[in-house]
């Protein structure tokens, strides 16, 4: 669903890490719950050398609020490469896990 979906990481003045999208991808339900501009990595935290967590707010985050659930989800992160790192929940590795952030060329 969210394969091809770009979002900018970039360091605000106070230091913390925040993700904006920037590009979209044709699927329905990113057309319907996300818009460019939109913040959707809210934090990252460096937890050792090689691993942290990263915040991603849930698509259509603003329904699940009216119903009093979770708009967040906290993801074991891990470099796999210099441009790639996993995202792991639970006790699943991080570096085995198909959801990946690619860096590309700007």
């Amino acid at each position: 669903m969210f394969d091809g979906i770009k979002i900018k990481i970039t360091e605000d003045k106070n230091g913390n890490f925040v993700g904006k999208v920037v590009e979209l991808n044709d699927n329905k339900y990113v057309d319907l719950f996300v818009s460019v501009g939109d913040t959707w990595v809210t934090g990252i935290g460096r937890s050792s050398n090689f691993e942290f967590v990263l915040t991603e707010k849930k698509i259509a985050s603003q329904l699940f609020s009216l119903y009093g659930l979770d708009t967040t989800q906290d993801y074991k992160a891990e470099f796999i490469d210099n441009n790639t790192f996993g995202l792991g929940t639970g006790s699943a590795a991080p570096s085995q896990s198909p959801i990946r952030y690619s860096r590309i060329a700007p």
